[in-house]
């Protein structure tokens, strides 16, 4: 893959139509919102531990069930 200078992606981001311009917002979006709730999963198993006295046994099953639903629903989401 070569690297695209800035003028160049300008020049692209100048040419794109409006519908272009809102997929890539949509995917953006949806991208951000993906990275901020699958980081905030380290967050809320200390405070799903407290509120509902789970074991480190329990948390890690929990850290799993999510681990394989992102795996799993990965190829469903690419095709």
């Amino acid at each position: 893959m070569r690297w695209i200078g800035w003028q160049s992606l300008a020049a692209r981001a100048a040419t794109l139509s409006r519908d272009e311009r809102r997929a890539a917002a949509v995917a953006a979006t949806a991208h951000a919102l993906h990275d901020g709730y699958t980081d905030l999963i380290y967050v809320m198993l200390p405070l799903w531990q407290a509120e509902f006295g789970l074991s480190y046994a329990a948390l890690g099953l929990l850290r799993s069930m999510f681990v394989g639903a992102m795996v799993s629903l990965q190829i469903p989401a690419g095709l």
